[in-house]
């Protein structure tokens, strides 16, 4: 009878212990799963995709290396072409534009890129401006339960898992 006693209180606690963690699995899957779709609705557009990776100077230098508006040197440094200097000629999207008006300000001198993806106060206004735009297009990503605002339950995890220790080694000395 003692033994029978034993392994129920064993399975009891068992129970008690990984019960909440199941539950915390279970909840943070739920989570994951409604995040996951969350995202997969999403079709951001290619520089947003860009500047989220930090390479939206780089997208927009092609593009405008592309449509004949900039020259790039070997040694990386940006000169604007007879397109590029036009003022009535600008690329549609707001990007490339904001990078374009960034070099025709510093025209006739050659400007690296770099020096203006990192100081140029204009065009990383403008940079912040369009991504603040497109970020709030993004939808809200549900919060993950992460376990930190419930100390008690933490303290109680601790102690369930020492008292199942406690009565496995009880059980098996017992057997």
């Amino acid at each position: 009878m003692r033994q029978l006693a034993l392994a129920l209180l064993v399975s009891a606690v068992t129970a008690a212990v990984y019960g909440p963690i199941a539950l915390l699995w279970w909840r943070r899957a739920r989570v994951r799963s409604r995040t996951l779709r969350l995202v997969a609705a999403v079709e951001p557009e290619p520089y947003h995709m860009a500047l989220l990776r930090h390479e939206a100077t780089e997208a927009a230098a092609a593009e405008l290396v592309l449509g004949g508006y900039l020259r790039i040197d070997e040694e990386g440094a940006a000169f604007l072409t007879g397109q590029g200097r036009d003022p009535a000629r600008a690329p549609a999207h707001p990007m490339p534009a904001a990078l374009l008006e960034a070099v025709r300000r510093h025209d006739p001198e050659p400007v690296s890129l770099g020096w203006i993806d990192w100081c140029d106060d204009g065009y990383l206004e403008r940079r912040g401006a369009y991504r603040s735009e497109r970020d709030a297009l993004l939808p809200k990503l549900p919060r993950m339960p992460d376990g930190t605002g419930n100390q008690l339950l933490a303290c109680c995890s601790c102690v369930g898992i020492v008292l199942v220790m406690f009565f496995w080694v009880l059980a098996s000395v017992l057997w």
